[in-house]
């Protein structure tokens, strides 16, 4: 079911011919990646963004920098002057967490969340709506910090809380 959806999405994307030259326009900004603070493309910003919160986490793998240490690393590490500097996330919620707490927080993270996904799936048809939430907030903090952003996380958490009630039974008072 997982990969129906996904497939799903990448088909209806693929259509697009704006999300087609987007992808396309992403792909040679990668081929064209220098390593640098002076990244001005959009996917070499965020390629630069990983390496520099990927560093970060190397440095303190166990525990982290410290809940909400991230902009002051990042800006202690990145050039004064350039575009870099605005960014305010990593766009990467399992680096971000990771940064901040830890990677056994990340893991635990993506343990709760493949975990909230297996429940919807095994679920059956009940457990599509919830598993479809679980599943774009998954995938969404590839690319964003989904759950730090309130415009995506309210939405995305209230809906998937929703959906997963949908299809769980409701609890039975015990008598004596």
């Amino acid at each position: 079911m997982v990969l129906v959806v996904t497939a799903a999405v990448v088909l209806v994307a693929s259509a697009s011919s704006m999300v087609r030259a987007r992808f396309a326009e992403g792909l040679n900004e990668l081929q064209t990646y220098q390593s640098s603070d002076n990244a001005a493309t959009s996917w070499g910003q965020r390629l630069r963004m990983y390496e520099r919160t990927g560093e970060m986490v190397c440095e303190r793998p166990w525990f982290g920098h410290g809940l909400g240490s991230w902009q002051q690393q990042w800006d202690a590490r990145i050039t004064p002057g350039t575009a870099l500097l605005r960014n305010s996330t990593p766009h990467n919620e399992y680096l971000l967490v990771a940064q901040q707490a830890g990677i056994p927080v990340a893991l635990l993270l993506t343990t709760a969340l493949a975990a909230s996904l297996q429940a919807a799936l095994r679920a059956g048809t009940a457990g599509v709506p919830a598993m479809m939430f679980w599943l774009s907030i998954a995938l969404a903090g590839l690319a964003n910090a989904v759950l730090r952003d309130a415009k995506f996380s309210l939405a995305l958490l209230l809906l998937a809380g929703v959906g997963q009630a949908l299809y769980r039974p409701a609890s039975r008072a015990h008598n004596g």
